[in-house]
Order: structure tokens, then sequence, then C-alpha cells
């Protein structure tokens, strides 16, 4: 029976006690505040005689009566009558007059005529009617309220999986195999803060890490402190029972409210794209936040599935140092035997899951021998698995084990999957499903509703996979390969990355290795391109070599292609689809170096071939092989490889595509500081703010990138962009523990801004006196004739039109202190300029803009022009109007914002007069010719308001683009003495319409 048919039956079956009490709850949720349940029997589901049953306060002093009733036959005949009890005075004892609403709910169905009835009765004493019948109500318990559905009618609408923090604590240790999670919370100090900051500043956080390392305690522990601060969000946690979650969230979420929501390992959740949308679709009326746990090889699959709300900030929870780790088994074990804590520190890595296992195996057997090893932790820690397996011999238990491991949850009634189980390892439905029964009996399985089975501890499942398929040999992992790869791909990495971080040996590495070999050869017999692609990115690091001979055929049968770099895209940008040759490579990086510099140059023989792949190359050289923050611990040889190979390419700068390419990766390379996003090895991702170390092979990769860039400034068509690359890293934001970095790296540049640069060029002087101001900040000493000689009379003036932070903290001015200062400056500089000076102010002003145009200074540049002009207008109004005549005849140069050239105008008008004015701006023919005559309207004083001004203004109107009129209409009011109607809506029509359509017609 459907739940929307269980729903209505149950309210048919309910007595009129009960009903009322559920309508009531139905009433309120729909918004219905200050109810008086004046027919129910408190504590009880008994009724009382009045009207109305229930009585409803308005905020504005009038009532809502509300009648109840179960009562099938002659239903009309008794909702007549409870209206006409409505409408009694003396039986209510509330005027009618005072009664906004009587609402009306029952548990049958009126039809058309009779619903007429009703209304015409309310209608005729002025009162609203609504009316609620068992259609409309229990189709908003099913999709609105189930949680009334559950309370009042027993009936279930959701599967159990959205629960409160303690219960959620309890669902997850009572599995006898999983470990704790009411530990100590200790060391988290760091991720907390940045937990707690992320969630107070955004609506979804991700916290990633290794498995084990405690991302469920730290955001469970985060969940608390966020609502003790704000005891107005109600924590819910999603417990995965392996089910559709759909339901539950309609269950949960369907209130308003402010909900903060903990989604453990969310890459195991069916549709957790479900929870993103409560996000995206939130009510008006709610406020959720959302903390995701993932882990980190799994971090691929939650961005995308996140990616529709937006970025998400990404929180990484590290493992613990070993002396973390032995407070923490000291703490929770008391352990007096100092050697335990000692050797659980050696096997645990950093893991705190897997040291409480280990804990948890010597305090029941009091010995070191049971974790000599990770593997033998495991084998301990399970040991009554063993046991129970091995006592009922049966070798379907384990196959199933090991079946349900790999895919999360089996579903009894997914065919598909049973049969595909069937068909790869001969196990029959029968057999499959006794066997979960078995298994869940001894609690190695949980089974919900009798028709999903999931193993809900991940560290089981991990050890059930590698039980069933590899050290017992159960399952043919083969046949798994050969049946479900690549259609279960991300469940095959999920299942196969911890086994083999866990249980790493080369046997185990010999074992997977040989059935890549069968599939391989398998795929390339059958000449299956797309799954032989998956495979590659799968497990191309297990077959080396060939995999770089693959694409080296490959590449080699690709045609010449002509390159056009001026069609070329250079933004780094990752459009390939997986799998890709970009991926594949990409994982090269965790190859041995010989292989990897093979692969980079396959990568680069490949963007030769096809250049319209530049993004996607820039993408994975920017992106997946630039720093990681233990970089340094590998002496930087990826770097290192692809600035090697990339510089060889670009033989000193004859290829020009690979010189390019070589200038945009060298400008992300030589950042210090980063925050990447990029592959780990083993499929495993990390994301972290990081600073580089200063060692002697960094200094000696930085040097290798800017000798390879002074090299291409001897390239013509290069030189502005190794100018600018200079310039951008001159105006990085690095952080002082860069500074050892920054001074090295000054040891290369100052002999190349001596050497290759000319004080008379002043974009040269822009960047030499810009990069020492960056060595200055942080105390670096440089000569000071370098900074004299670079000060040319052009770059003094570009000095004297910019405010500098630095000059007006030196001189210890407010800002309105410093703006007087600058303006005295200016003037002083300019009071005995002539007309042929400022001919030379503004050509050097064009110059200067075009070099600074994407300075932080431009903005200030442009506003002491202004200040030097408006100055110009107060000391001299006949040069000042000659100096604008002179300026606009040269089609406005250094296009001014429509702020400043307001500014403009508006002296003009005051100085000169506006027939003047009018006829420098009129008689100029340049492109902003018409901004600037909008603004002549605008400022245009009222007494000189005509009729002719007026036409002329329609003119303007009838001849501007849509982009030229003004946003502000307040300077229309000032045109009202020629035409009252101006700022009518037919006026306006007539003004805005035909520059969007036709053009208006002036009589």
């Amino acid at each position: 029976m459907s739940k929307i048919n269980q729903i209505q039956n149950a309210l048919k079956e309910l007595d009129g006690g009960a009903f009322q009490k559920l309508a009531d709850s139905y009433l309120k949720k729909k918004g219905y505040e200050y109810l008086i349940p004046l027919g129910s029997v408190i504590g009880s589901n008994k009724v009382k005689k009045g009207t109305p049953d229930t009585l409803a306060i308005l905020p504005n002093g009038k009532y809502v009566f509300v009648e109840y009733t179960t009562q099938q036959a002659r239903l009309v005949e008794k909702l007549t009558g409870d209206l006409n009890k409505c409408f009694d005075e003396i039986k209510t004892g509330i005027p009618v007059a005072k009664i906004q609403e009587i609402v009306i709910c029952h548990t049958s169905n009126l039809d058309a005529s009779e619903f007429h009835q009703l209304r015409k009765n309310c209608e005729a004493h002025s009162v609203n009617l609504n009316i609620f019948d068992i259609g409309l109500i229990s189709y908003d318990l099913l999709e609105k309220y189930p949680g009334i559905a559950r309370d009042y009618l027993g009936i279930n609408v959701d599967t159990g999986q959205v629960v409160p923090p303690d219960e959620f604590v309890n669902l997850y240790s009572k599995n006898k195999y999983a470990t704790r999670l009411d530990t100590d919370f200790i060391f988290r100090d760091d991720e907390t803060k940045s937990i707690s900051y992320a969630i107070e500043n955004n609506n979804l956080v991700i916290v990633q890490g290794k498995a084990g390392v405690g991302k469920t305690r730290v955001a469970l522990e985060c969940c608390v402190r966020f609502t003790e601060i704000h005891s107005e969000y109600k924590t819910l946690c999603i417990f995965n029972r392996g089910l559709d979650i759909f339901d539950d969230i309609k269950t949960h979420f369907s209130e308003p409210g402010s909900f903060l929501i903990l989604i453990d390992d969310a890459n195991r959740v069916s549709k957790f794209e479900y929870l993103v949308q409560q996000l995206q679709y939130k009510r008006e009326d709610q406020q959720i936040k959302i903390i995701v746990t993932v882990r980190d090889y799994a971090i691929e699959n939650i961005l995308k599935a996140s990616k529709a709300y937006g970025e998400a900030p990404e929180i990484v929870v590290q493992p613990f140092t070993d002396e973390q780790i032995k407070q923490l088994v000291e703490n929770e074990y008391n352990f007096r035997n100092y050697h335990y804590p000692e050797r659980i520190a050696n096997i645990a890595q950093g893991n705190p899951r897997l040291a409480i296992m280990a804990a948890e195996v010597v305090k029941e057997k009091n010995t070191l021998e049971s974790i000599n090893n990770v593997s033998n932790l495991y084998d301990s820690y399970f040991a009554s698995i063993h046991q129970d397996l091995d006592e009922i011999d049966d070798a379907c238990l384990l196959k199933v084990a090991g079946i349900v491991a790999f895919f999360r949850i089996l579903d009894r009634n997914n065919e598909t999957i049973i049969s595909a189980i069937e068909s790869a390892f001969g196990l029959t439905p029968k057999e499959i499903w006794e066997a979960i029964n078995r298994l869940h009996y001894l609690e190695i399985i949980d089974l919900y509703e009798d028709e999903v089975a999931k193993i809900s501890d991940q560290v089981l499942s991990t050890y059930l996979f590698y039980l069933a398929f590899f050290k017992k040999n159960s399952l043919d992992f083969g046949k798994l390969l050969e049946r479900f790869f690549p259609t279960y791909r991300e469940r095959l990495i999920d299942a196969l990355n911890p086994v083999m971080n866990i249980f790493h040996s080369e046997a185990l590495m010999e074992a997977i290795r040989s059935h890549i070999d069968k599939l391989w050869d398998k795929q390339i017999h059958e000449n299956n391109e797309e799954d032989f692609l998956f495979l590659l990115n799968d497990f191309g690091l297990l077959k080396q070599t060939e995999t770089l001979v693959y694409f080296n055929k490959q590449i080699r049968a690709l045609p010449i292609t002509q390159i056009d770099l001026a069609n070329l895209n250079f933004d780094a940008k990752s459009e390939a689809s997986l799998p890709s040759i970009f991926s594949i490579l990409g994982s090269f990086q965790n190859a041995d170096d010989d292989n990897f510099k093979i692969a980079l140059g396959l990568l680069c023989d490949y963007l030769e071939k096809f250049p319209e792949k530049l993004p996607d190359f820039l993408y994975i050289f920017i992106n997946r092989f630039c720093f990681h923050h233990t970089s340094y611990l590998y002496a930087y040889s990826v770097q290192q490889a692809v600035v090697n190979v990339l510089w060889e390419r670009t033989r000193k700068g004859e290829n020009l595509l690979f010189s390019k390419v070589f200038l945009i990766v060298a400008k992300e390379y030589i950042q210090t500081n980063f925050r990447n996003y990029e592959s780990k090895g083993k499929h495993a991702i990390s994301y972290i703010n990081f600073e580089l170390s200063p060692t002697i092979k960094l200094t000696e990769l930085r040097k290798t990138i800017w000798d390879s860039l002074f090299c291409l400034y001897k390239v013509h068509s290069l030189k502005d962009e190794v100018i600018e690359e200079i310039h951008n890293y001159s105006i990085l934001n690095n952080e002082v523990s860069a500074s050892k970095i920054i001074e090295q790296d000054a040891s290369e540049i100052i002999p190349f801004l001596m050497r290759e640069l000319s004080p008379e060029n002043f974009k040269h002087c822009f960047l030499v006196q810009t990069y020492l101001k960056k060595l200055e900040n942080r105390d670096i000493p440089v000569a000071s004739s370098l900074k004299e000689r670079f000060e040319s009379k052009i770059y003094c003036f570009y000095d004297l039109l910019t405010s500098d932070w630095l000059e007006r903290h030196t001189l210890e001015l407010s800002y309105e202190e410093y703006a007087r200062y600058k303006k005295d400056e200016i003037e002083k500089y300019t009071s005995q300029y002539k007309l042929e000076d400022y001919t030379e102010f503004f050509k050097q002003c064009a110059e200067i803009k075009l070099n600074i145009s994407k300075s932080i200074q431009a903005h200030s540049f442009q506003e002491n022009i202004i200040t030097a002009l408006i100055s110009l207008a107060e000391r001299n109004s006949k040069l000042y109007s000659m100096v604008l005549e002179y300026y606009l005849d040269q089609s406005d140069p250094l296009n001014f914002s429509k702020y400043h050239h307001q500014l403009l105008v508006k002296n003009l008008i005051e100085v000169s007069g506006i027939e003047e004015t009018y006829l420098i701006l009129a008689e100029a023919s340049h492109q902003t010719k018409r901004d600037w005559l909008f603004d002549y309207y605008e400022y245009l004083p009222k007494s000189e308001i005509s009729s002719e001004r007026l036409y002329q203004l329609y003119d303007l109107y009838n001849n501007a683009e849509s982009r030229e009129l003004p946003t502000n209409w307040d300077y229309l009011l000032g045109y009202q003495a020629v035409e009252p109607e101006i700022i009518s809506k037919e006026a306006l029509i007539k003004l805005f319409i035909p520059v969007l359509s036709t053009k208006l017609s002036v009589k």
C-alpha cells in the first residue's frame, strides 16, 4: 500500500479527539499561532462541547474559529450547523465582526456545490472560510509534515538516517567492531578553529583527511561548539543506512528554522546531492549549514556534487604526531608499561583510529606481539570474526562479506547487481541472502528492512575486502575487475585504496599487478579504447613503461598541426573529460624521475600536435605539478623536472608556443605561498595552505627560472611579457617568512634590472621602483644608486600624481591631511604651467596610464590629475578653458571616469559660462563626447534652462547609446519650468524608449 493511502486510511480511523489533536498540530505548522484548543481535554483524546473547537488569536486582535469533524454521513448539514453556531454571538460570546476567518478540518470530501454553499454562508457575515479536507491534509502530511504522520498516525515516512548527535554517537558505537567516538577531544585546536571559522562564514564546509585521522570526532566537536554559541540552530547528523535519504530530508527539513547538518563520509551517503540541494533551494524561513566529512581520496566526487552550490572551504585534518598518539592512548587506557604507547605510536603512524584499535588489542591480550605490524593488528582486532567464520566453516560467508564490502550497499531489489554477482562469482541470489542473514546474525553485516545489506564500519569493510580478495583468496580479484571495471571504478578505488595503504606489501602489489596484466591484454585484444583508458587512468602506475609506450605510439600517429598563437586560449582550465592523457600522464609525478620526465615530454609532444588542448596542458602543469607542502622532502624534483623540460622546449625563445607556456608556468612557480588542490599519489588528494621552505634545491630551482626568464627577455616579442612577469612578482603579497627567498631572488633580479633596463623608459622605471619597494618593505638591503638611477623625470611626475600610504604613514598624516598635502604639492608643481606645459602634462599622463592600468595606483593617479585641473580652474579660468578644450581635441586620451569628467564640466560651467562650455563640448569630436554633454545638461543652472536647451537634450537622448544614458534622473526636475511633464511616465518613455528601439522624432 502506498504511503498516501496509509495516511488517508489512518486519518479515517481516528476518533474525534485524536483528530483534533492532530489537526491542531497541523494548523500550527500551517502558520496559525496562538491556538487555544477549547474542544480538547488536556492529556487525553476526549472532546468537550463548545464553539469553536479551537480558537486562534490573530495579531490584529481578531479571531480565527476552527471546527473539526470526522463525521462522514450528512457532512454538509453538520458543517452548516457548526458555522451557524460560530455566528451565534450568545453561544460564543464573541461579536461576529471580530471573526476574521473560520477554518474547517474534516476527514471526508465535499462536492463543489456543498463547498459553495458553506462559503456563501460565511460571505454573508463577511468572514473568510478555509476548508482542509482529507486530501489536502494527507498530502501535506506526506510531503511537508511527515513528523505529524509519525507522531499521530504511527506511519514512518523516513528511514531513520537523520538523527541528533547523541543518537548518532550511540548508533556509531553499536557496531562492536567500530572504534569509539567518545574519546577525550585533544590536539585539534587548529582544526577546530579553522572549521568553526569556516562554518560561521559559510553554509557548506568540507572536512577531509585520511581514513582514521579523526574527521568525524572533530566535526562533532565543532557542531557542539557552534550550537553552544548559536542556540537557535538544531544539529542533525546523517547516519548512513544505505537507503535513499530523500524521504528523511522531507521529514526533517520541511519546517522553518535553523539547521546544522553533519554528513559523515559523504561519498558513501546515498544521493548526497539531495542534501546539497537543501542549501540551494532552502526556504526563506530556513537557515541551513552543512559540515561534510570525506576521505581524502574521495574528495573529487564530493567537490563535483557540491559544485552546483559553489566553492566550499576545505579543512584538512592532519595525522597526529607520535607524541600525540602516545598521550592519546595513555589518557584513554592508562598503560603502565611505557613500551605499549611507544609500539602503538609506531604502528599507528599518526592515525588515531589505528591507535585506538591497537590499544584495544593490547588491553585485551596484554602483549606487544599482537600488534607487531598493521596487518597483525587488524587480524587481532577482528579475531572474533575469524573465529566465527572458522567455526561455521562456510566459504560462502566470507565471499558475500567481501562482495558487500565492495559494493558498500547490496539491495535485494537491485536485480542487475545481484545477477552480475552471480555471473562473476557463481553465487545464486538464494546463497547470497542466506549468507547475509547469517552475517547479520553474527553482527558483521547490518540488514535494513530485510532488503538492504551494509557493513557500517569502514575499517571492518576494508578488512573484509582484503580478507576475501587477497589474504584468503576466497574471491578472484581478476573477475571483479573483468566484470565490474570500469562501471564501478569509483567503488573499486574506494575499496582498494585503503587496502593498498594499510596492507601494502610487494606480494599484494604483485597480486594486483598480475590481474591488471590480464585485463590489460584482454582490452588491447578487444580494442576497447574507452575502457582501456580508464584502466590506464587508475592503474597506469603499475605498468609505467607500457603506459608510456602506448601514449608515445598514439601521439606519433597524430597529424602535424599548424599552430596559430593568436587563436589559442592561454587560460589554465581543465576541460578534458576523464580519463584523458592529462589525467593519466599527470599521475606520473608519483613515478620514478626518469619516467616522469618521459611523461612530461609526451605531454609536450601532444600539445604540439593538438594545440587546442593548451588550457588542459596549462592546468595540469600549474595545478597538478605545482608545489606541494611536502615538495621540499623530495628536493623539489617534480618542479625542477617541469622547468627543465619546458625550458628545453622553448629553444631559448625560438619556439614561441612553449616560450609563452614557460612564462605562464613560471609566473605561478615564482610565488612563495600556495593553496594547492592536487594529487598526492595513490589517488589521495590534498588541499592546504603553505609556504615554501628556503632550501638549497629551491634556490637552485628559482635561479633556473629567473635565468630562463631573463633569456626570454632577449626575444623582442616577449620583452613586455617578461617585464609584466617581474612586475607581478614585485606586487605579490608574500608572507614575512618568505623574506629569505625574496632576498635570494634579489641576487638574480637586480643584476638583470641594472643590465637590461633603461631609465629613459617609464615602464622600466615603474618596474624597478615597484620592485625596490618590495625589498624595502622587507628590510632587504639594496644599493641606493639603483633607486636614484631609475628616478627619471617622468617617474617623479608619476610619484607626484599618485598617493602612497607608506608616505602618508611616514609623514604621520591622517587621510584628509594627506589629501591636502598632495593637493598643495601638485599646485606648487604646476603653478607656472602654460598651455604648452599642459600638452606635455597630458602626454606624460597618457604614457603613465598605459603602463599602470593594472596597478592599485591607477585610481589615485586619475584622482590627482583631476586635482591638478581643478586647481588650474581656481587659479586661471581662461587657461583652464583652453586646457580642457585642447584635451577634448585630443579625443579624451585619459578616458576619465564619469565622476571625474562631471567635476571638470561643472567647473568649466562655473568659470567659463554656459555658452563657452557648450561650444567646447559640442564642437569636440571624440567617442565620449555625449558623456560630457550629458554632464553639461545635468549641471546646467536652473536659471539657464530654456526650451532650446531642452530640445538639445531631447536630441542628445535621441542619438545616445544606452550605455551613455545618465543613471541619475533627478536633474530632469530642473527642466520642469520649461516642460512640467518632463518626469511623467509618458515623457520618460519618450526619452528612453527611442534609445533602445526606434529614434525619437523631435518636432
